[in-house]
């Protein structure tokens, strides 16, 4: 079989799953989950779209032929609603979403105007022609459009990922977007291999549908099926923190700040929160008896560090305790690792060696 087809369904396949499985899956954010359904079920259909091209199935039914082109058009916005939907990232509604959708109505005019009215003869030439192994460099223009409109989608989706983990150290102590900036990377990577393909098209054009499409495609089903899979083992945040509050922290006076310091240091000697894997920013103010933005700003401004840092340094110095004065050979850093406050042996480790130079392990075996 062609291996161009093979690739293809391996990846209908996997896109097919995913997206049923995201429009099915009411955990978490449904609405997020509702967008990356709709994203995977269409680049399904696109190369559900590229094997009719191949077999040929078009030179009989040219009315059907690349309706499915315009697609392109459309991953960049859902990516990025999807990243905004899971980070807290404020959508605009009506007319000023739609306005992410222009370019998919408009190049749909384009090829309304330039194939679809055509007779259907000349749209069987035409599709001959794709099939041909040559690309007319008038098509140039448009191909750059399209990856250029999708890298800035993603790069747009992974500065609001950046701006959202700021925001989460700042309120929760655990807290893990990793996985959707590999999610964006790997989308990253994909798009250089198209591009290297659509190169290698122009100067090897007899070699394209039998080595670089195949190749490319493949890979683009492994490393999206790889991050997925990670993602779904990764817990994310949906209870993303809103700012409600009303009231203005430039009130806060020095005495205020300073009596709400001490008694940050006072409830994390005496109390242990930060044991809680799921202790907030919001848990820490209702001990306070403080609101949110005001304990939020004292961490920042005055201990200089953020609430994710604040936490996690007690819970290391937690943990060296532990280590430094345990008497028991069967003590593992795992019992420390969950005893301390942490949930993720990854984040424990990266915390531990970045305070200390050490692994949990290493230190452990000092002691």
């Amino acid at each position: 079989m062609d291996p161009v087809i093979v690739a293809s369904i391996i990846c209908i396949t996997l896109f097919t799953l995913f997206g049923v499985f995201s429009l099915m899956n009411d955990s978490g954010n449904p609405r997020a989950n509702r967008i990356l359904g709709v994203f995977f079920l269409l680049w399904s259909f696109d190369f559900l779209d590229g094997i009719f091209l191949i077999n040929g199935y078009y030179y009989d039914h040219p009315d059907f032929a690349l309706w499915g082109d315009s697609i392109v058009f459309l991953y960049g916005p859902l990516l990025y609603l999807y990243t905004c939907e899971i980070t807290g990232g404020k959508i605009k509604r009506g007319f000023r979403i739609f306005l992410h959708f222009l370019p998919f109505v408009l190049y749909l005019c384009l090829m309304t105007f330039l194939f679809h009215r055509l007779p259907a003869d000349s749209k069987s030439g035409i599709l001959r022609n794709m099939l041909s192994n040559y690309t007319p460099i008038q098509a140039v223009p448009m191909i750059v459009i399209a990856y250029t409109h999708i890298i800035t989608y993603i790069l747009l989706s992974k500065r609001q990922v950046y701006k959202a983990t700021i925001d989460l150290d700042n309120f929760y102590s655990h807290h893990d977007l990793s996985w959707l900036n590999s999610l964006l990377n790997a989308f990253l990577i994909i798009l250089s291999l198209s591009i290297f393909t659509d190169i290698f098209h122009f100067f090897y054009p007899e070699s394209y549908l039998n080595i670089a499409l195949p190749i490319t495609i493949f890979a683009m089903g492994v490393v999206i099926a790889g991050i997925m899979i990670k993602a779904m083992k990764r817990p994310v945040p949906w209870r993303y923190p809103q700012e409600n509050e009303k009231s203005s922290v430039s009130a806060l006076t020095d005495s205020e700040s300073q009596k709400i310091a001490e008694l940050i240091f006072e409830v994390f000697d005496k109390e242990k929160p930060f044991l809680d894997p799921e202790f907030n920013l919001d848990d820490l103010s209702n001990r306070l008896s403080f609101n949110r933005r005001k304990v939020s700003h004292v961490i920042n401004s005055r201990l200089k560090r953020n609430f994710f840092d604040l936490v996690n340094g007690y819970r290391i110095d937690t943990a060296k305790e532990i280590f430094t004065k345990n008497e028991d050979p069967n003590l593992t850093v795992l019992e420390v690792m969950f005893d301390v406050g942490f949930n993720s042996k990854s984040s424990f480790n990266t915390q531990f060696k970045k305070r200390t130079g050490l692994t949990p392990t290493e230190f452990m075996n000092l002691n």
